[in-house]
């Protein structure tokens, strides 16, 4: 009898703590997700993922910000999708210097491989400019990686996956709380509403499945 008991108190507690956790894990589902980093006072590139027109804007103002900064647009999105790279440029993209300056790929068709697509880009870059990084004082690139905030946790397990590159920073930079269809305090309680429902339901099991590669 003392050993059932004791097999039954066991049963009990875990199932106590696993009921726990699973409660744990549903109240901060959401939050969890929101990652968002503090522009740094020189950004070097500025990679837009796509899907949401507002990360394309909110890119476009950081450009603005950092004129000497090289931005790579990645356009597969309801808005751009279809834009050709010339109408693009005729319409965001300023003089040749800012032109020289912009990468634009209206092919890729998910985080995964645009992050890939990001990695290609920064080896380019190293590569034509490792002769004026290495006579610097500060040789780091810093890279701005643009995305709504639940999207960016994703994308930092991914290029901490990826692309790991020596003498590279990476800032995850959300489109602002005030430019957000939904704002950041959303989250908190996911489950009542649609949106963030969606959203959160959509990024754990694609986190997930990081892990398994």
């Amino acid at each position: 009898m003392t050993r059932k008991r004791t097999i039954v108190s066991f049963a009990i507690t875990l199932s106590g703590l696993l009921l726990a956790a699973s409660v744990f894990f549903f109240l901060n589902a959401g939050s969890w997700l929101l990652l968002h980093d503090k522009p740094p006072e020189r950004l070097d590139v500025i990679f837009t993922f796509s899907e949401n027109p507002l990360r394309d804007i909110y890119s476009r103002e950081l450009a603005r910000q950092h004129p000497s900064a090289i931005r790579i647009i990645c356009a597969a999105d309801w808005r751009l999708k279809g834009t050709t790279k010339d109408a693009y440029f005729q319409k965001f993209v300023d003089g040749p210097e800012d032109s020289a300056r912009t990468i634009y790929n209206d092919s890729l068709q998910s985080t995964f491989i645009e992050t890939l697509f990001l990695k290609k880009c920064l080896l380019d870059i190293i590569a034509k400019n490792n002769h004026q990084l290495s006579s610097q004082t500060d040789s780091v690139i810093n890279v701005g990686l643009v995305s709504n905030i639940f999207h960016l946790r994703r994308i930092h397990l991914l290029t901490k996956r990826l692309t790991h590159l020596k003498n590279v920073n990476y800032f995850c930079l959300a489109v602002p709380d005030s430019m957000e269809w939904v704002h950041y305090g959303a989250y908190k309680r996911w489950w009542k509403s649609p949106e963030t429902t969606k959203c959160v339901l959509r990024e754990w099991p694609r986190i997930a499945a990081i892990g398994l590669f």
